[in-house]
């Protein structure tokens, strides 16, 4: 896997940073699912806002073993 600004297209679990940010403490994971259709995240904001911002994305992430 390789950070991109591609919007995540599956829900999941996924870090989260804005362009140029590389200090993990500028990172923040993120649950992102489906509602009514649209991906939502877990902060309670419709995708799209974070996908106009540049939004670098990872993931989805694998659960722990």
């Amino acid at each position: 896997m390789t950070w991109t600004r591609e919007p995540p297209k599956v829900p999941g679990w996924y870090w989260a940073r804005r362009p140029g940010d590389t200090d993990a403490g500028d990172m923040q994971v993120v649950r992102v699912w489906r509602e009514s259709g649209q991906l939502r995240t877990e902060l309670g904001d419709d995708m799209a806002r974070y996908f106009l911002v540049g939004t670098e994305w990872y993931g989805p992430l694998e659960p722990p073993p």
